[in-house]
């Protein structure tokens, strides 16, 4: 470079920049390609210059500097190389060149609904409602260990609560119908066992007669001595769930086999894992299934961190590689996606953004839009991002990793990745 002479240094408008003290990563949103820069102070500073808002990704250098600075040289020609960014002569240039770059637009903001008389979220706060699961019955005759803390880590089957607590039919359609017009697309019904919920037949009646997916979680324990009553329901846009469990085996593989092929609903599989042999006979025993109807669910028991560690836990790699979108960047800035737009309600009546959180009101009491409103203004589930907890907010990698889970909470620790952070 001529010593003299001046450069605008440019990234990209699909590159972002992610910058924790003198640890720099360039993420290029349409390739999924890396650049990570640790612990080096002057590629640190030109890339707080180029992600200042101002600068719009294009400041001034000169000759001098890029030969003087082998890592202003290095970081330049990484980026021509990965075409991720590049000079040119600044007399080429009347002034600095435009850069359209973009930024995050949160259309979430609170703002006063004055016919409302609350705080509402932008123009229409039911827009955000996406999905209600319904605990309609606690009752259940089985006692499996599994279910006082799988469906805290993901859609299962549980007891808690007061002994035969009932979600009558009344109170779910008064809930549903105050959704019309929302942006909800999915019901979810689970129990206990809901075979032994009384109003069954009418409750299917109720959400067959409603236009988006419903999907009805069971656990084959129970539904053998019920599959009869889940077969009658043939609305097309119902689905068997079938919870499974340890252990796996072939008569199980078989029965169950059964249940896919006699199965009036599209069904799924959810096989729980909780250790290597486990996984190993789901591999074993199921394979002639077909991989679209398994969902394969880790589930922790407070004693099998190794477990996870190795098949949860996310490598480096695995998070370069999932490749997140600059649409999947930006609402991870915002929202929690994992979570967002889902409501619980208990068989006692009481809803949660998440059952691992306390409840943010009650089925006779509020109202579906003060729901939502409680959620977006404090809950704890839908804005519980990577930005906002330790250790994750002090590293480059919290917004390509993906949300924040359930399994983070029923572990105890945020980082579920194998990323070492600098103090």
């Amino acid at each position: 470079m001529k010593k003299n002479n001046s450069y605008w240094l440019f990234l990209e408008p699909h590159v972002r920049i992610f910058i924790k003290r003198d640890h720099v990563l360039l993420y290029d949103t349409l390739k999924g390609k890396v650049l990570e820069y640790c612990k080096d102070h002057e590629i640190s500073k030109v890339a707080k210059r180029l992600k200042g808002i101002k600068n719009l990704f294009t400041i001034k250098i000169t000759g001098k500097e890029i030969n003087g600075n082998a890592s202003l040289a290095q970081l330049i020609s990484d980026l021509k190389e990965n075409c991720m960014g590049d000079i040119i002569d600044s007399s080429l240039s009347r002034g600095k060149p435009v850069q359209l770059v973009r930024i995050l637009n949160n259309q979430a903001e609170l703002k006063k609904n004055k016919f409302d008389n609350f705080w509402s979220i932008g123009e229409d706060i039911l827009a955000n409602l996406k999905e209600i699961s319904f605990f309609i019955t606690n009752r259940c005759e089985r006692d499996c260990e599994i279910c006082k803390y799988a469906y805290k880590q993901f859609p299962f089957c549980s007891t808690n609560g007061k002994a035969g607590e009932i979600l009558e039919v009344d109170k779910i359609r008064n809930f549903v119908i105050q959704a019309k017009g929302s942006g909800l697309s999915r019901i979810n019904i689970l129990g206990g066992n809901i075979l032994s919920y009384p109003e069954l037949e009418t409750l299917f009646n109720f959400l067959a007669g409603i236009p988006i997916l419903k999907s009805y979680f069971i656990h084959v324990k129970n539904l053998k001595n019920g599959f009869e009553r889940i077969a009658s329901l043939t609305d097309r846009l119902s689905e068997l769930e079938v919870l499974i469990e340890a252990p796996f085996n072939k008569g199980k593989a078989d029965y169950i086999e059964k249940i896919v092929q006699r199965a009036t609903l599209e069904t799924c599989l959810c096989l729980v894992v909780k250790n290597e042999n486990e996984l190993l006979n789901i591999q074993k025993y199921f394979y002639s299934i077909g991989p679209d109807k398994l969902r394969i669910q880790p589930c922790f028991n407070a004693n099998n961190f190794d477990f996870f560690h190795e098949h949860v836990f996310l490598s480096k790699q695995r998070i370069i590689e999932s490749s997140p979108s600059e649409k999947d960047i930006f609402t991870r800035m915002a929202a929690n996606p994992t979570n967002f737009g889902k409501l619980i309600v208990g068989s006692n009546g009481k809803i949660y953004g998440n059952m691992n959180n306390a409840p943010i009101g009650l089925l006779e009491k509020d109202s579906l839009r003060h729901i939502l409103y409680r959620e977006l203004d404090s809950g704890k589930s839908w804005r519980r991002l990577r930005t906002n907890v330790q250790p994750c907010k002090s590293c480059v990698y919290n917004l390509l990793c993906p949300p924040l889970s359930n399994y983070e909470t029923v572990l105890g620790q945020n980082n579920l990745c194998q990323i070492e952070i600098d103090p």
